[in-house]
């Protein structure tokens, strides 16, 4: 089977974040970082707290740290007492309530809890913190990434209560935490007495990363990757598990797939002004997909499927995508999103991988599908869409992988699909596809699997099928197809699979096929019943007319390909 991650991943990964490279037209250039000005706010900061202390008297005493419910009624007036606070933590809560969000100030809030680390907990900002008048522009990037990414993890934990699947952060020590709150470390996916995640040396700056793989069978397992530095340890950012700065400084990229993060997608990410790529697939987030990610003018690649989202995909991607076309690959598979396939998808011009798989979406494939001339890698199945395949999918010429099956499809294939040269995958299996299989099918020499079964096709296989050399996989099974398997068949040098069972079809398998020996040969050889094919060499005789689950399996020829597994979370990979 062919993984998730396949669908892009092989070339994607690289070419994310330097993702201007990936379109072989020009590009905009990369969106420079918004600098913010941390020095001149410290100056400014550091002058009134002087000043004020000045005017009232303040010197030679202790500054007093409180807790933040103190610190809300600087955004207003209050009766409370005038509390004073360390020039540090003026600095840090006005520039965070300025920059990121004022909840800083509101306790009980991930926004909150990361202020409370980078001040109390983070020796890598409170260096920076040290020397405040000195701060560099450079750093103030560093200190806003170090927050943010705080603040990603208490977001995505329930304040730390529900930890991610590995590399969690080191023991809090100086924080006032809610007794509630579990130890950090404390990963809740231990696989043995050592724990696997690495998070038994609760104090440490590495950890074991457990890193998914997808199996042959399309089950998930996870692989120990040791040595890694765990989240929110007092190495750099750009070291952090999951973490992406390529060669820079600034973080350009976040991948945290099958993590367990929670909550909802945090819209405050939007701070890092120059992220590339948010994957963060099979998760557990709800709610909607933030219209904010929208205004990142650099971002590429947006993988949030596996997720438990609803809603639509907003309307701010498409306005930005006939403002800047900056998205190279879409996946919001596997959610629980509902609506209509916006015709406004065809603004979206540069996109390589377009995924919305498993979801509730209804309609019919909007035509302007055809405008995507970079479209190579999409996945539409599992929807509850109507209509006919639209004859602009001919435009589509860099497709590699079209996965539209079990979606309502109906009307013919259109004969435009031999326009797809590049096609190497398609399944268009379980829809009500009707009509002949187009002789322009036949061309498509990339070939390597095709899935049609379970539709309503008529017609013959045509003798032209010796062009496609490099099929591995041919599956027209549950049709109405008609006539004899042509002798070429035989030419398929490549042919492992051939499902043909459950057709018109009639004579017998001929020689040719035989003797290529494939190991998945099926047809209606059912001895029991009254045999439409003669077959000696197939491996599953099936009834012909009795229906999906006819197939008895002969003696001689292993066992049957089992289903995929349910996902586990809890397997380990054999190492």
């Amino acid at each position: 089977a062919i993984n998730e991650e396949e669908e892009m991943e092989k070339g994607m990964d690289e070419k994310i974040v330097y993702a201007i490279e990936y379109d072989p037209e020009s590009k905009p250039p990369l969106h420079k970082n918004r600098r913010f000005q941390l020095y001149g706010v410290i100056g400014l900061l550091l002058l009134a707290v002087i000043a004020a202390g000045a005017a009232i008297g303040v010197g030679g005493g202790e500054t007093t740290i409180v807790d933040a419910k103190s610190l809300q009624g600087e955004l207003g007036p209050t009766n409370a007492p005038t509390i004073y606070l360390t020039p540090e933590e003026q600095v840090v809560y006005s520039f965070l309530s300025l920059h990121f969000s004022p909840k800083v100030r509101e306790e009980g809030t991930p926004h909150h809890m990361a202020a409370q680390w980078v001040l109390h907990e983070d020796s890598y900002s409170q260096d920076i913190l040290k020397d405040l008048p000195n701060v560099s522009g450079s750093l103030d990037v560093q200190f806003l990434q170090r927050y943010v990414l705080a603040f990603l993890w208490f977001h995505s934990t329930n304040l730390g209560k529900d930890p991610w699947r590995s590399c969690n952060p080191p023991t809090f020590k100086n924080m006032n935490m809610n007794d509630a709150m579990v130890t950090p470390s404390a990963g809740h996916f231990s696989t043995n007495e050592d724990d696997a995640d690495g998070d038994a040396d609760a104090d440490g700056d590495t950890c074991t990363f457990l890193q998914w793989n997808r199996l042959e069978n399309d089950a998930v397992c996870f692989g120990a990757v040791p040595g890694v530095n765990r989240w929110m340890s007092s190495a750099d950012t750009c070291q952090w598990q999951g973490v992406d700065c390529s060669t820079g400084t600034e973080v350009l990229g976040l991948d945290l797939f099958w993590q367990g993060l929670s909550g909802t997608l945090p819209s405050e990410l939007v701070a890092l002004t120059s992220l590339q790529k948010i994957s963060f697939a099979y998760n557990q987030f709800t709610g909607t997909i933030p219209a904010e990610y929208a205004r990142l003018r650099t971002l590429f690649a947006l993988e949030v499927h596996g997720n438990l989202l609803t809603g639509s995909i907003p309307d701010a991607y498409y306005e930005a995508a006939s403002e800047t076309g900056a998205l190279v690959l879409l996946n919001v598979g596997d959610n629980q999103l509902t609506g209509q396939l916006d015709t406004r998808l065809g603004l979206m011009t540069d996109l390589k991988g377009l995924h919305f798989f498993d979801n509730k979406f209804t309609g019919t494939v909007p035509t302007e599908l055809g405008n995507l001339r970079y479209l190579s890698y999409s996945r539409g199945y599992g929807n509850q869409l109507s209509g006919s395949l639209p004859t602009e999918i001919g435009k589509l010429r860099q497709m590699n992988e079209f996965w539209y099956y079990q979606m309502g499809l109906s009307g013919p294939i259109p004969s435009e699909i031999g326009n797809m040269k590049r096609l190497q995958y398609l399944r268009l299996w379980g829809n009500d596809l009707t009509g002949p299989i187009p002789e322009e099918f036949y061309s498509l020499r990339k070939l390597e699997q095709v899935a049609l079964q379970e539709n309503s096709l008529t017609g013959t296989i045509s003798t032209s099928i010796s062009n496609m050399m490099a099929l591995e996989a041919l599956r027209v099974s549950s049709n109405k197809l008609s006539s004899t398997i042509p002798p070429e068949v035989g030419d398929l040098i490549s042919l492992k699979v051939a499902w043909f069972h459950q057709n018109d079809l009639t004579g017998a398998m001929p020689e040719q096929v035989c003797a290529r020996g494939l190991i998945g040969l099926q047809a209606d050889c059912d001895p029991e019943g009254a045999a439409a094919v003669e077959c000696t060499c197939c491996s599953s005789c099936c009834e012909q007319g009795l229906g999906l689950g006819t197939c008895f399996f002969r003696e001689g020829y292993g066992e049957p390909t089992l289903p995929p597994n349910t996902f586990d979370a809890y397997v380990m990979c054999d190492p």
